[in-house]
């Protein structure tokens, strides 16, 4: 899953995807407290300052256009799940985290993958640094139309 991201998206810093944010000014990660654990991170059309500490994004930034939505509606969805290989293994969420809970939860996107204009920005958007758990019929039904 690494090649995915390009050499700059593996960096842990908003550097690469400035553009993604309003007046192109990323959040800084130390502005968050420390015991998150925070961690920046760049995809193709989306950022996400990531906590280490709860394997879940804080914030999930994404430039929306009517060109990229309109290229978006001819990507096939993969529902290709995979943690985040970016992240350190003590720190990122895993498949299983997933599978084990009760009563059962969605991997909620917090970056759609309706919004992914390319099949890598498709690709990236499963990645479980983009989710979190949703309830499945919050997720399916009312978070699906935002």
């Amino acid at each position: 899953a690494l090649d995915l991201y390009s050499s700059q998206e593996r960096q842990p810093s908003f550097d690469g995807c400035a553009q993604l944010f309003p007046n192109a000014r990323p959040i800084n990660p130390g502005s968050v407290p420390a015991t998150m654990k925070p961690l920046a991170l760049c995809s193709d059309n989306f950022a996400v300052l990531y906590s280490q500490t709860s394997k879940t994004p804080l914030v999930v930034v994404e430039r929306l256009s009517s060109a990229q939505l309109k290229d978006a509606k001819g990507e096939e969805r993969t529902n290709q799940f995979y943690p985040d290989p970016r992240i350190p293994k003590g720190g990122r969420a895993e498949l299983s985290d997933y599978r084990s809970q009760h009563p059962a939860v969605d991997r909620g996107h917090q970056s759609p993958a309706a919004d992914a204009p390319s099949p890598n920005a498709m690709a990236q958007s499963f990645a479980l640094s983009n989710m979190v758990p949703q309830d499945p019929t919050n997720n399916r039904k009312i978070w699906s139309k935002v």
